[in-house]
């Protein structure tokens, strides 16, 4: 009877060390790879837009993964693809004026262009790069007509007419609208401060024209 219970227990303790032994399996769960196009789609929808006028903005892709716009209105719906935009990029709400829309497209801090869709089923986009400020209800537009230089412009956005003008002296040429103070639109013109090179007083000048 001693000789039986003695043998037991290297049994037991054997029987023990292989269920401490066992390995557990671990099932990995397969992820759904990520939908680039769904991801797209998600970010260019925060665009979606409701204009002061009631006129609405959405935002949505073609079968190449590109942005096309659609513009909506009480009497009209149209849709602008990306190829009918002069520069690549994302093109969001900037201003509303009474025949159009604009849109702004940034390159970073050092360039930009302003977009203008027009509000009706016919009638093209028309662009304007460096656009500083406007007089929405008069239909003009402020900008710069390079890079550098000091050739700048005002433009009838509904004749398409300009007027040239040249700030003479300003300070920081290389960034459009550096050294430029104030711009106020008057009765007779565009009245402009500007900050001329070192050494040399701010300049101002009330520039008139009809356009």
């Amino acid at each position: 009877m001693k000789n039986l219970l003695l043998l037991s227990i290297p049994l037991f303790l054997f029987a023990c060390g292989n269920h401490a032994g066992t390995e557990t399996k671990t099932v990995a769960i397969k992820k759904d790879k990520p939908d680039p196009r769904a991801a797209l789609l998600q970010t260019i929808k925060h665009y979606d837009t409701l204009t002061p006028g009631g006129y609405s903005l959405h935002y949505t892709l073609d079968s190449t993964n590109q942005p096309v716009i659609t513009l909506s209105g009480k009497k009209f719906h149209r849709s602008f693809p990306s190829y009918q935009f002069e520069q690549p990029g994302t093109y969001v709400f900037k201003n509303e004026w009474k025949h159009f829309i604009g849109l702004r497209n940034t390159c970073g801090s050092s360039c930009w262009t302003l977009a203008l869709l027009p509000l009706g089923r016919s009638g093209q986009i028309t662009h304007y790069d460096f656009d500083i400020s406007s007089d929405t209800k008069r239909d003009l537009l402020f900008g710069k007509k390079n890079y550098d230089g000091n050739e700048y412009y005002v433009a009838n956005i509904k004749t398409g007419k300009k007027k040239k003008i040249i700030l003479s002296d300003i300070a920081g040429k290389g960034l459009p609208g550096n050294g430029i103070d104030s711009v106020a639109f008057v009765k007779e013109g565009i009245y402009i401060k500007w900050k001329s090179l070192a050494g040399k007083k701010e300049k101002e000048e009330t520039f008139k024209f009809k356009i």
